[in-house]
């Protein structure tokens, strides 16, 4: 049985896609932050998060480097981050506490500590069907 990966490509291109539309790498506040000999961004959070300055993909400077791992918020997930200029085969990329620093650093309000981990869509349909049912019973029992 063959799956079809596309609708976790979709979600993780997107999710990169609209981290650009925000200005992660497209935005002037990005630029400012940036260090070219070496590529690296110097953004205090950033920073903060990572413990030292992060390397960037050459030559748009507009993603961290390849393979750049990092933490799922308010887990101990390491996963590449969302960010990272390349995807692999059937990867679903969340974005990272590194990769919402990174839109910290350029202007928008987000604080780590506030971030939490959302459940993937199956977890979520478990939680949400075994809810029905249990309501279902009660409601039966009631009416009986």
């Amino acid at each position: 049985v063959q799956t079809c990966a596309l609708p976790i490509y979709f979600y993780s291109v997107a999710v990169h896609e609209i981290f650009h539309v925000l200005g992660f790498g497209t935005a002037a506040s990005w630029n400012h932050l940036l260090t070219i000999s070496p590529p690296r961004f110097t953004g205090p959070s950033s920073v903060g998060v990572n413990g030292g300055t992060i390397a960037v993909s050459t030559p748009d400077f507009a993603h961290w480097v390849d393979g750049k791992n990092h933490f799922l918020p308010g887990t101990a997930i390491l996963q590449q981050t969302a960010m990272d200029p390349s995807i692999g085969s059937a990867t679903r990329k969340l974005p990272t506490v590194l990769d919402w620093a990174g839109l910290d650093d350029i202007g928008w309000d987000v604080a780590a500590s506030r971030l939490s981990f959302v459940p993937e869509p199956i977890e979520l349909s478990v939680v949400g069907a075994a809810g029905l049912a249990g309501f279902a019973l009660l409601r039966r029992r009631r009416t009986a």
